[in-house]
């Protein structure tokens, strides 16, 4: 089998928000840093999301120095200090993992507000969430940011062009909203689904904790921001004809792209880079969900 290596990079800082692409990155317990870092909540404590304000994808964000740059249509650029101002906690709960934030202040919810046509405020992660107890292994961080689930998504360039085959359009991976992304001549489309240790590079090393189960999230066009109707919601259909399957942690029928990912201990402080070889230490006979069609 021929190398496989890691092609894209990304992470998104504010939940929702537009990525940071970047040829590394360095691996924290939550994930590659500044992932998710960041969430936007009504001011009743509630996330927002895309799946109800889909035109968060065309926040752009960028890292620049000691400042989270951002720049949205209409209401222009701002940055935030990556310097806390605040040490005053605020708990947050996205699908029942709490954690804490600390508010930005007035001026990112008045940014975000007036984007969004509403009152919220921005957060920024303090205290960890964890990953499901089920899902907690020794030795495997079990810290997440603001991510629904898990600290790190891993795609394959190789699966996505297997899905396309199922679909009436084609599907670009930015909708799927991958941290990493892999790729190789060698590479199965799905051989992801029987991995569960794989390192990066030299010294990261990561467990793959399930496959990621998928909302309709990826319907939405990443530079258009629009989720389009169900009967329209493409990325679904192709979804439910080729990668419908159960989930063995909890036994409920899902669709399924990507696979989540948590860091070893030992990997944090490490950094990836884009070119860096994925090696596979750990592999089983069965995919990590029982498919319902192949």
């Amino acid at each position: 089998m021929s190398e496989i290596y890691v092609e894209e990079l990304n992470v998104y800082p504010i939940k929702s928000c537009g990525p940071i692409r970047s040829e590394s990155f360095e691996v924290s317990a939550k994930g590659l840093a500044y992932d998710r870092e960041w969430v936007i909540t009504r001011p009743n404590g509630t996330f927002i999301s895309q799946r109800t304000n889909p035109e968060l994808a065309l926040v752009e964000t960028a890292l620049d120095g000691d400042k989270l740059l951002l720049n949205a249509p209409l209401v222009g650029e701002i940055a935030i200090s990556l310097e806390r101002d605040s040490e005053e906690e605020t708990e947050i709960d996205i699908f029942k993992k709490p954690g804490t934030g600390t508010d930005e202040g007035d001026v990112a919810a008045n940014y975000f507000s007036d984007y969004l046509g509403k009152p919220v405020r921005l957060f920024r992660n303090k205290q960890p969430r964890l990953i499901k107890e089920e899902c907690r292994q020794d030795g495997v961080s079990s810290d997440v940011g603001f991510a629904d689930g898990f600290p790190v998504l891993l795609a394959s360039i190789k699966s996505l062009g297997m899905l396309n085959k199922s679909s009436l359009q084609p599907i670009d991976m930015a909708r799927f909203r991958a941290n990493i992304v892999i790729n190789g001549d060698g590479l199965e489309a799905y051989e992801e689904d029987y991995w569960r240790q794989v390192s990066i590079g030299k010294h990261a090393g990561f467990h793959i904790v399930r496959a990621c189960a998928r909302c309709p999230m990826p319907n939405i066009d990443q530079s258009a921001g629009i989720l389009p109707k169900p009967a329209d919601r493409f990325v679904s259909a192709a979804l439910k004809e080729s990668r419908s399957g159960i989930d063995p942690l909890n036994g409920k029928e899902e669709v399924f792209f990507g696979q989540n990912l948590s860091p070893s201990l030992s990997t944090i402080g490490q950094t990836i880079s884009v070119g860096d070889k994925l090696s596979i230490h750990d592999a089983e006979d069965s995919r990590n969900l029982l498919p319902i069609s192949e």
